[in-house]
């Protein structure tokens, strides 16, 4: 179920994801890990790997995997995957990647409860990422039966949200995690 859908450029919308952020992540008991799926070679692939890179250079208090150098991408994630789960057992996942929709719906920063399923859009089966899936709609849906990946789109979209999530996890790292996880 998604319970946040809001265009990047909405009034306000800064300030709702934060308060979705620290709402959804009131209740678990420990540091969570957070997870940034998509390529960096693909333009609007790389909505995952910028925010991973955004909250690096921020110093977030919390495991970020995922980001423009070392992005977690098809060819690697059940891979990586399996690693970061070994090193960070019975953590809460926070999965951030993009995603596709309607031509109304680029530009919108979507979260809910349940996981990610990396490369959907291009006819792919990997491993389901996450307990919470923050995505941001990046380009059109195509038909399935000939998916094949989005080429053409506006990077400006892309930043613009990975801009507002990263903020929003750097807000939720300051004022409600900081070192309580020390």
């Amino acid at each position: 179920m998604v319970f946040f859908s809001k265009h990047y450029t909405e009034a306000g919308v800064a300030v709702q994801l934060q308060a979705v952020i620290d709402d959804a992540l009131k209740d678990i008991t420990g540091p969570p890990v957070i997870l940034c799926i998509g390529s960096d070679r693909h333009v609007l692939d790389c909505f995952g790997p910028l925010t991973g890179s955004m909250l690096n250079q921020a110093g977030i208090s919390v495991p970020v995997y995922g980001d423009l150098d070392h992005p977690l991408h098809a060819s690697n994630i059940p891979r990586e995957l399996r690693l970061i789960q070994e090193a960070h057992h019975d953590r809460f996942e926070i999965a951030i990647d993009a995603s596709v929709g309607t031509e109304v719906e680029i530009g919108t920063i979507k979260v809910r409860r349940g996981p990610v399923l990396p490369a959907k859009a291009v006819g792919k089966r990997l491993p389901a990422v996450g307990e919470l899936a923050i995505t941001g709609v990046v380009g059109v849906r195509q038909n399935q039966r000939t998916a094949r990946p989005i080429t053409y789109g506006s990077l400006a979209h892309v930043y613009h949200m990975a801009y507002l999530v990263s903020q929003a996890l750097i807000h939720w790292d300051a004022t409600r995690c900081g070192n309580k996880w020390s």
